[in-house]
């Protein structure tokens, strides 16, 4: 969605630590905590000039920027999430969650074990409607990662590894704005109980989307960020 969205918009789009170009041994600030990589964003976003700015996650991203908006709130001005989960509440579930998360990749050493992970992973039943093409272009991306990044960055970045957001946000003054795939129903159910949580938030359905609807359907997506942004900025 970035070249479309940036025939109207200034688009940023950060690698999260241990994906794509963000290598750990090239990141200058010690990333223990799940928190660290909002700051790391943040001091990155501080570099290059940007005070205020829009903020969209889709899925862990989604985590990351629920994080950033809960601890820089101030710098929001809307945060939209895409299929994403808002944390684990109960702790031994938490933990579980964690420890699962760690042996993800526990047995995947070399690029063909890789592959036949993520094929297995694609396999779930929230990217149950992605058609071939969209399932092998995800694949193809995600093999460009570093194995040994992405097994350092599941043990920051894991579900398991942070509170639960929700109540974090519903006394955060930022609009937020939910989207869920009709196909995907464990992120169906998370956007309306934490509609419960957080009364102001706006849940929006994707008819015959499943968890990547920025893969299904890139243009509605661009259209609607578009449309957030506008309204967003005429009521400021």
């Amino acid at each position: 969605v970035i070249e479309m969205l940036s025939e109207n918009v200034h688009v940023i789009a950060i690698d999260a630590p241990g994906h794509g170009k963000s290598l750990f041994y090239n990141i200058t600030k010690k990333i223990v905590f799940f928190s660290d990589v909002g700051e790391l964003i943040i001091d990155t976003l501080q570099k290059i000039g940007i005070e205020k700015f829009y903020l969209y996650g889709y899925s862990m991203g989604g985590r990351i920027a629920q994080n950033i908006c809960i601890n820089y709130s101030s710098r929001i001005k809307s945060l939209i999430l895409e299929s994403s989960s808002f944390g684990i509440f109960d702790e031994i579930e938490r933990q579980k969650r964690y420890e699962m998360d760690l042996s993800l990749l526990k047995d995947v050493y070399s690029h063909s074990d890789f592959y036949n992970f993520l094929r297995k992973w694609h396999g779930l039943p929230m990217f149950a409607s992605l058609n071939y093409s969209d399932i092998m272009y995800l694949i193809s991306a995600k093999m460009e990662n570093n194995l040994d990044e992405l097994k350092q960055a599941i043990k920051i970045l894991s579900c398991g590894n942070h509170p639960f957001f929700a109540d974090l946000l519903k006394d955060i003054n930022v609009p937020i704005l939910y989207l869920y795939g009709e196909d995907d129903e464990k992120y169906t159910e998370i956007g309306i109980a934490t509609n419960k949580i957080i009364p102001s938030i706006k849940i929006m359905q994707f008819n015959n989307a499943s968890h990547n609807i920025h893969i299904q359907f890139p243009e509605k997506i661009v259209a609607l960020i578009n449309h957030e942004i506008h309204e967003i900025h005429e009521k400021r």
